[in-house]
């Protein structure tokens, strides 16, 4: 690989028209706003600590972090300059608590725009640290009763149910991204009960005291509005996307 002589005089600091790495430049981004679901249940319990969750709620909004509740988080990215391209994810985040114990789970369903009516796998796996060969649908963390200051328990599971039950409008190119009147409606559900939770000491793994449950059926739905495009955005050395 050529590296030009211009490059070369920036690298080392001998020419006086390199760009400024603290100066913004271009990222345009796209993004997929956060998302409560439109109706369902969430029963959970920790130990001996319990709850649930009912949708809709009194005061429906956007997912609001630390609090009892389910939602899509979304995610930002960047768009690609050459190709426009860009990989979007609903990322699904339940976050329930009462003031003894909190559980958090969450799950990836990707990309919503190109969603079919039908069943879908859960594409985007997570990997078990203490079996790397093993891969997981959902990571859920949740405090230990027995040990209030220790570590939070880390558990996966498998077996999502994720069903778009309704698929209206398009994907389009960018920067529309989609069209004006993309909807998709879906449903997501898991019932799992006495999940066994790892933390992890210096010594490695150990096995958590309390067990867990978790049992939720939740229908969400997404349109047009939920996708955020910000073409002039600019970044800098220390943007986070």
């Amino acid at each position: 690989m050529k590296v030009s002589r211009f490059v070369m005089l920036c690298l080392f600091g001998l020419s006086t028209g390199c760009p400024n790495p603290r100066d913004p430049w271009p990222c345009p981004t796209v993004s997929l706003r956060p998302r409560t679901p439109v109706s369902g249940t969430v029963l959970w319990s920790v130990g001996e600590d319990s709850g649930n969750l009912t949708y809709p709620s009194g005061t429906p909004g956007a997912y609001e972090e630390g609090g009892a509740v389910a939602g899509g988080l979304g995610n930002t990215v960047r768009v690609d300059p050459d190709t426009q391209s860009f990989v979007l994810d609903d990322w699904i985040v339940m976050d329930p608590r009462t003031d003894a114990t909190r559980l958090r789970a969450d799950f990836h369903l990707g990309d919503p725009r190109d969603w079919e009516v039908g069943s879908h796998p859960i594409e985007r796996l997570y990997q078990d640290r203490r079996r790397p060969e093993t891969f997981w649908e959902v990571r859920l963390y949740f405090d230990d009763t027995a040990c209030k200051s220790c570590r939070s328990c880390e558990a996966f599971v498998n077996g999502v149910a994720f069903e778009v039950l309704e698929a209206g409008g398009s994907l389009t190119p960018y920067p529309e991204v989609v069209s004006e009147d993309f909807r998709r409606r879906y449903r997501v559900r898991l019932d799992v009960h006495d999940l066994v939770g790892h933390r992890y000491e210096e010594g490695g793994p150990v096995e958590c005291a309390s067990r867990a449950s978790l049992v939720f059926d939740l229908t969400f739905e997404r349109t047009s509005s939920d996708f955020l495009i910000e073409p002039d955005r600019f970044c800098n050395q220390y943007s986070t996307l």
